[in-house]
């Protein structure tokens, strides 16, 4: 119980700290010094994630049981699915760290490019053990995603935000889908923790306004109110549920690019 409660106060303390910044319209420049500085290399992790990788490595995710995927193998079917449409030719995961999805998908699909994009300067290094540097069709940048997405060499048609957007403010997510959409990124692959029962709601189209909520105390965002705002309808919509008690269950939208905004965005 008391465990509980600490938890609950964290939460409380979080969630009041994103507050505090939820206007903000794109991280500082401390914050980004602070975010880019070299990793650590977690051999335990990446142990985890290399077992994983290897578990599963040669065989469709679509023959897998949902109940046997774990954390980014989820979101790895999805863009496995996309990929099989046959028109996409480079992928970009944004916020990926331990890339895992581009790790398993890149030897499979030698004619599509892979990116990883995200905040540390040794973002290469810290996906070596999981086959970064080997694989050529596999490549990685280092930055921010405003300041980075229109300066990729190839454009992207998908991108995929797994535990990412919680971490960004409103104003800063529609800028993001903003400048995906100028970039003519057909798809988005959002895959998000969803509190239905911290926010009453189960169904992510009911919820019209960012909160705070969960473990983290971070943002929940009305992903399809958002999407239509800046140039994206919601494709498809699934509940992947968590592996352990301890996880959250994830909401999971494919966004698809439209012809224009509407009028009333800004």
């Amino acid at each position: 119980m008391i465990l509980a409660y600490r938890d609950f106060k964290r939460s409380r303390l979080k969630s009041r700290r994103y507050l505090s910044k939820i206007n903000q319209p794109r991280l500082t420049e401390s914050e980004l010094h602070q975010l880019s500085q070299p990793q650590m290399l977690s051999t335990g992790k990446v142990r985890k994630y290399h077992e994983q990788v290897e578990r599963l490595r040669g065989q469709p995710l679509s023959v897998v049981d949902d109940r046997n995927l774990i954390g980014q193998f989820a979101v790895a079917k999805t863009v496995e699915r996309i990929l099989r449409q046959g028109d996409v030719s480079h992928v970009l995961n944004v916020g990926a760290s331990y890339d895992m999805i581009s790790a398993y998908l890149a030897p499979l699909n030698e004619t599509i490019r892979f990116t990883s994009m995200d905040f540390p300067a040794n973002l290469a290094e810290l996906n070596s053990p999981l086959g970064g540097g080997v694989q050529k069709n596999w490549v990685f940048r280092s930055g921010y995603v405003l300041d980075l997405l229109g300066s990729l060499d190839e454009r992207p048609q998908l991108a995929v935000f797994k535990s990412v957007t919680p971490l960004m403010t409103p104003i800063e997510l529609s800028a993001t889908l903003r400048l995906l959409w100028q970039t003519q990124v057909d798809y988005v692959l959002l895959c998000e923790a969803w509190w239905p029962r911290l926010l009453g709601l189960s169904n992510p189209y009911r919820l019209r306004t960012t909160v705070t909520a969960g473990q983290l105390g971070n943002y929940l965002h009305p992903y399809p109110k958002l999407a239509l705002e800046n140039g994206y309808l919601v494709e498809s919509t699934r509940f992947v549920m968590p592996s352990s008690n301890q996880a959250a269950p994830m909401v999971e939208l494919v966004l698809r690019r439209t012809a224009g905004m509407r009028q009333n965005s800004k």
